[in-house]
C-alpha cells in the first residue's frame, strides 16, 4: 500500500481503501500517501504482518527523543524491524556515518536522525535493496506519533489475539489481547 519497499508499482491509497471497503471492513481511513491504513474488522486472508498492539507502539513513540522530528532542520525516521532483526545488534548492521548519523535502538525499532543539510551525506540510503531492507518498514517519526494517537483514541472495533490467528501465518512482533495494529504489504491494517 503506498510505495512498496522495492520502489516499483505504487498503489493508489484511494485504490486500497475502496478494495478494503468491498472486502466488507468498516470504517476504513487512510493516513498519509505512504501505506497506513486503519480499519475495524479482519479480512480472514492469509498475509504476512507485521503485529503491533498499541502500548509496544507507545513505548517507541516514547523513546523517540522529543525535538528528533522530520520538518525543515532535520530527518527522523523509525525503522521498525521484523522479529528475526528485533536485537540491539541490528546497530552494528546499519549503514550509518558517524557524526551525520544518529541511532537509538528501542525494543522492535530503530530510530534515525539526521540533519537536512547532512541527508547526501547519510550512510542509510545504502540500505535500500538491502537484505535487511526487506525486513524492515520505516515511517517518519510524525507519522509514528500521529498512529499513536489515531490508534490511542479508538477503543472499538479491535482486533483480539484469537482473530489475528485466523489470518494465518503471522509475523509477531508482539501480541495483545486489545488494540492490535498490522503492518502489512507496506501499510498499517488495524
Amino acid at each position: 500500500m503506498g510505495p512498496p519497499p522495492e520502489g516499483k508499482g505504487i498503489i493508489s491509497m484511494a485504490g486500497i481503501k475502496e478494495a478494503l471497503v468491498t472486502l466488507g471492513l468498516s470504517d476504513v481511513r487512510t493516513y498519509i500517501n505512504s501505506g497506513n491504513v486503519i480499519f475495524e474488522q479482519h479480512t480472514g486472508m492469509a498475509i504476512k504482518v507485521l503485529v503491533m498492539d498499541h502500548k509496544t507502539r507507545q513505548e517507541m513513540v516514547d523513546a523517540i527523543l522529543r525535538n528528533w522530528v522530520d520538518d525543515k532542520t532535520m530527518r527522523t525516521y523509525v525503522l521498525l524491524l521484523w522479529k528475526e532483526l528485533d536485537d540491539r545488534q541490528i546497530l552494528d548492521r546499519l549503514p550509518f556515518k558517524p557524526g551525520v548519523d544518529e541511532l537509538s535502538y528501542t525494543p522492535g525499532a530503530v530510530v534515525w536522525r539526521v540533519d537536512r543539510e547532512n541527508v547526501g551525506r547519510s550512510q542509510m540510503k545504502r540500505i535500500v535493496g538491502t537484505p535487511l531492507y526487506k525486513k524492515i518498514t520505516i515511517r517518519s517519526a510524525n507519522t509514528m506519533r500521529k498512529l499513536n494517537e489515531l490508534t490511542a483514541t479508538r477503543t472499538r472495533g479491535c482486533l483480539r489475539q484469537t482473530e489475528v490467528d485466523a489470518l494465518g501465518p503471522v509475523e509477531r512482533y508482539a501480541s495483545s489481547s486489545g488494540d492490535v495494529t498490522l503492518k502489512c504489504l507496506g501499510g498499517w491494517l488495524r
